[in-house]
């Protein structure tokens, strides 16, 4: 079955929170956001396995941000780009397959749905 969505939140978070740091060792900001994102993620796609996730699940979870309405556009976009992010980081530990072209291609062309 391989590594879960949960499993790899959990794990990209804790290597986000420990990368992302001032010279004092307190956390950026940035890893704030990355546990932002990653709380999003989880409340769409929270179950299964990571190596099923792909376009539909991200497209679901920016309709899903949009539907709340509580972050702004470039908010929601910031945060599918930590998304994005994040299966890099797995893909580049090993954790998930590769992303392929025509995800990691089609996530930059997401346009707002208005349902």
């Amino acid at each position: 079955m391989g590594i879960t969505m949960k499993q790899l939140v959990e794990r990209h978070e804790d290597w986000a929170c420990r990368y992302y740091r001032h010279a004092d060792g307190t956390p950026t900001r940035h890893a704030n956001n990355v546990a932002d994102a990653m709380r999003s993620l989880l409340q769409v796609c929270s179950s299964g396995p990571a190596s099923d996730f792909g376009l539909k699940d991200i497209v679901r979870l920016q309709q899903e941000l949009v539907r709340e309405g509580r972050c702004c556009r470039s908010t929601i976009n910031a945060r599918i780009r930590l998304v994005k992010a994040c299966f890099a980081w797995a893909a580049n530990q090993g954790l998930v397959d590769e992303l392929t072209p025509t995800l990691t291609n089609s996530l930059q062309y997401l346009i707002p749905t208005f349902d």
